[in-house]
């Protein structure tokens, strides 16, 4: 509607145009626009007789359009169900704002600019505070001395001495928006209530908790009390809006989040040892309360406790120190063998270099045989290495070879033991040669023989 000087009589604005929205809800002049909006036909603005309309085909939250007001850069801020649209003077759509941006939530009944830096908004879930230049958004509730969580369609004015009035389904709140202020910190988080293996801890002089829960700052237990509940609380106004983190030193150093309402972090079956669980808030202004840090203690039992792990270690090195021992002195021993059997050996080989002899063992069973000889004098031809009773004409005389053989076999039939047998045989040079020759069974498969 508009007054009409020529008739003194209020008439309508939009007559006979069919392009006007048929209810207004809300409008604002802007320099030479008149910028309006209407109950399910969007956004309007009136410029030089021209009317032009923005709906959400245009990128607007929606066309319900409840409350519009100006911030310093001429943009318009629309208020609907869905939320809050910025409107640019070309009538573009440049940002929106909802749930998603922070606030609490999307139905924005009713909005006011306070003419310093913040554009105040009406909502289903409280007051909200946005910043006209970077868009911070802070929610305020009923706690904070808001009226009730629900706010009225367009009831949003700012008075002339700056006052803002925001009306809702339980009143109004009114106040200076200069004077609003949020504490920088948040306010510090206690231990209310600590459980032991699902049961309270009551505080007692000769007890495991002698102070207050709240007072507490550790406990100390045995290696069987591993199952343990901390329930904090917070001194925040707003503390059903705060979001619980906390670690566990010991465990991890990865901070986690409690889920939305949860304020007890439990623990289960913990290995002895030293835990230190370090908890802190972040309320809805984003402010971090101070980090609470409670110590837990677990012994561990008598068979696993420091004095006996040392006396385990000192065990097992002994053990190692035993073996270890062992191992040197047998070493030791086969070393003192060994240059026993070396100075043997060569006391042997200077014998039977002063001597002349030759020493051979016969396995009977495989026909190997081992000599032994300084300087060897005897060529025995193809059996260097072997012996065959039958072959032993390749290097001994053939008259003295029956009579060897008859006595070796003697031997190896176990009719006598040792013989003594004076033959020639075959030297390096192709020569018969007289030697005297010895053999004594030393096994059931072995005979040593001695030859000079």
């Amino acid at each position: 509607m508009r007054y009409d000087e020529e008739s003194k009589t209020l008439v309508q604005f939009f007559e006979n145009r069919s392009d006007a929205p048929s209810h207004v809800s809300s409008f604002k002049v802007v320099g030479q626009d008149l910028w309006f909006g209407s109950i399910g036909e969007g956004l309007f603005r009136f410029n030089k007789g021209q009317l032009h309309n923005l709906t959400t085909q245009d990128g607007l939250k929606s066309n319900l359009v409840f409350m519009i007001d100006e911030d310093p850069w001429q943009r318009i801020w629309v208020a609907s169900e869905a939320g809050v649209s910025l409107v640019d003077k070309q009538m573009k759509v440049v940002r929106t704002i909802g749930e998603q941006e922070g606030l609490g939530n999307q139905a924005v009944w009713g909005l006011v600019y306070d003419d310093y830096e913040y554009m105040w908004l009406g909502t289903s879930g409280g007051l909200s505070r946005v910043n006209v230049m970077d868009f911070a958004i802070d929610n305020f509730l009923p706690i904070d001395g808001v009226q009730a969580h629900e706010f009225n369609y367009n009831a949003a004015w700012k008075a002339p001495d700056g006052r803002i009035f925001m009306g809702g389904a339980k009143g109004f709140n009114q106040f200076f928006p200069q004077n609003v202020s949020i504490s920088n910190t948040a306010r510090p988080i206690l231990v209310s209530t600590i459980e032991l293996l699902g049961e309270p801890l009551k505080p007692s002089l000769d007890g495991i908790l002698t102070v207050a829960p709240e007072l507490a700052g550790s406990l100390r237990l045995r290696y069987d009390q591993n199952i343990i509940s901390l329930q904090y609380s917070s001194l925040d106004f707003g503390s059903e809006k705060l979001n619980f983190y906390y670690r566990i030193k010991g465990l991890s150093d990865k901070w986690l989040k409690l889920a939305n309402g949860a304020r007890q972090i439990n623990l289960l079956q913990l290995e002895p040892g030293t835990y230190r669980v370090e908890t802190y808030t972040v309320n809805r202004f984003n402010m971090q309360s101070p980090v609470h840090e409670f110590s837990i203690y677990i012994a561990a039992p008598i068979w696993w406790n420091a004095y006996s792990k040392t006396l385990y270690t000192l065990v097992i090195v002994m053990i190692i120190a035993a073996f270890v021992r062992a191992r040197q002195r047998r070493y030791q021993q086969v070393l003192r063998d060994n240059q026993k059997m070396s100075a043997l050996q060569e006391r042997l080989e200077l014998s039977l270099w002063a001597s002349g002899d030759e020493l051979w063992d016969w396995h009977v069973e495989s026909g190997k045989i081992y000599r032994y000889s300084v300087n060897p004098r005897i060529d025995f031809s193809e059996l260097q290495d072997k012996l065959i009773l039958n072959e032993l004409d390749q290097f001994v005389h053939p008259k003295d070879c029956v009579l060897l053989e008859e006595r070796l076999q003697s031997c190896v039939d176990g009719r006598e033991d040792v013989y003594e047998l004076s033959i020639r045989v075959k030297d390096q040079q192709g020569e018969w040669i007289w030697v005297l020759d010895r053999g004594k069974v030393v096994s059931e498969m072995t005979m040593v023989e001695q030859r000079g």
